[in-house]
């Protein structure tokens, strides 16, 4: 028996959600957006009308629907409530017939990927309301929208804002306690912490030498690879796989970001140490103490990989889906919408090294390196496993040592003579051998390493 399938939601929320400086902001629309469209708020507001989509498991910012007619009447009921709820948000929605999900889900997705409306599934975009007077006063939070209203930040500080920046400044929004980070504390036991400051002062004194201390965060954006193969191959399978899987998906990445941030934690911390952003389907963005990136980063994607084999198990002609990430290290008065457009980017990058065939990572600090990450390459996340022993003997190198090895490699234009300039240096200072892994021309050159362990742990 075929149903209508539907999907709406919000297209860009990475984006969307850094659109405000303030890790108050951030927290408000997470806040927001994840009970506007979670399950039992779209029950309420669809009563017997449709019905929640199981198949496609849980993530904050979709609402997935089972409707058996009318779907473009409860399409527009559903986009006119978030509207109302989330002002400055853009949303997609779309809908196809299919015996299951997985089939109506093969046009769903070709759809959203066209951005157009083909017969098998209508498509729809929604569109913040632009501001209509030209001279309208600018939003003095997000710089984005016209301001409509003031609020009052702190005690005295009063700011005119935009309809979206007066949702997420509101008290009732930031105390709905539904998003993944309140879910994320209230699992690990651990309080909140107030702001991004505090988040970065978790590391109050790094323990690599030479690095900057209590003062970078990383902002991780990871992403499931192969799942488009792995969907349209299930859509073919008459099994009862394709049934769980959408909904395993969601488990195993918030699993995998559980296990990652536990890993990461200090013995008899009581503050969360990572702050998801988003965590929904296979996307996870989240920001830490700069260092606990590199630990955190390949526990998450080692997880999510190992959990998504043992439950696809060993079935010929489907593959095994892994994650990639894009990592950003950056002073925490970068602005998080610029780090967040910086992660995205090195979340491509990363993604391209390995087209799905494994975990890899694209790293950038922005404080030293700037914002043009094409000049580094994305390594594999299973490279960076294997060098550990070497990265950490890299680490015992003096800082002025290392600086000084940096400074020869950009000395020479030529990369190779640069090397040989750089091998020569650790020969004077006596330490040679810490460098050799990554001279003989690896996966892992001398340059990237030594910027690798500068946060490394």
């Amino acid at each position: 028996m075929t149903a209508f399938y539907a999907e709406i939601g919000v297209k860009g929320i990475q984006r969307y959600l850094a659109r405000t400086p303030r890790l108050r902001g951030r927290r408000g629309a997470s806040a927001r957006l994840a009970d506007a469209t979670n399950q039992e708020t779209m029950k309420r507001l669809l009563g017997a009308r449709a019905k929640i989509n199981e198949e496609a498991g849980s993530a904050d910012g979709v609402v997935s629907l089972i409707v058996d007619r009318d779907p473009e009447a409860i399409v527009d009921d559903v986009l006119a409530y978030l509207r109302t709820q989330l002002p400055g948000a853009e949303f997609q929605a779309a809908w196809s017939t299919g015996v299951d999900y997985l089939h109506a889900y093969q046009a769903i997705k070709e759809s959203r990927t066209a951005g157009r409306s083909p017969v098998t599934a209508p498509f729809r975009t929604d569109l913040p309301v632009p501001p209509e007077f030209p001279f309208a006063a600018p939003c003095r939070l997000c710089r984005t929208a016209h301001a409509v209203d003031e609020v009052k930040l702190g005690d005295r500080e009063v700011r005119q804002v935009c309809a979206d920046c007066r949702m997420r400044e509101s008290h009732g929004t930031r105390s709905l306690g539904k998003d993944a980070e309140h879910r994320l504390a209230r699992q690990l036991g651990v309080d909140r912490v107030q702001g991004f400051d505090e988040l970065a002062r978790l590391d109050p004194r790094d323990d690599s030498p030479g690095s900057p201390s209590g003062n970078h965060l990383a902002t991780v954006y990871a992403d499931g690879n192969s799942m488009g193969i792995l969907f349209d191959r299930l859509a073919e399978d008459d099994g009862a796989l394709k049934k769980v899987i959408s909904r395993k998906v969601s488990e195993h990445t918030w699993t995998a970001l559980v296990r990652a941030t536990e890993q990461v934690r200090r013995p008899g911390e009581k503050s969360l140490c990572v702050v998801p952003h988003v965590v929904g389907g296979d996307d996870v963005l989240v920001s830490l103490p700069a260092a606990r990136a590199w630990p955190f980063v390949l526990a998450f994607l080692n997880g999510f990989g190992e959990l998504m084999a043992e439950t696809l198990g060993e079935r010929p002609g489907l593959p095994i889906p892994s994650a990639s990430a894009g990592l950003i290290i950056a002073h925490v008065t970068t602005p998080f919408s610029l780090v967040v457009d910086n992660a995205e980017r090195g979340l491509k990058q990363a993604k391209r090294l390995t087209r799905g065939r494994g975990s890899s990572v694209h790293a950038l600090d922005v404080t030293v390196d700037g914002t043009d990450g094409a000049r580094f390459p994305a390594l594999k996340a299973d490279d960076l496993r294997d060098a550990t022993a070497d990265l950490e003997r890299l680490l015992t190198v003096p800082p002025a040592g290392r600086s000084n090895l940096l400074q020869e490699l950009a000395v020479e234009r030529d990369p190779v003579e640069g090397v040989k300039r750089a091998e020569t240096l650790a020969k004077r200072m006596g330490f040679p051998e810490k460098i050799e892994p990554f001279t003989g021309g690896g996966p892992i050159g001398l340059g990237h390493a030594l910027r690798i362990v500068r946060w490394w742990r």
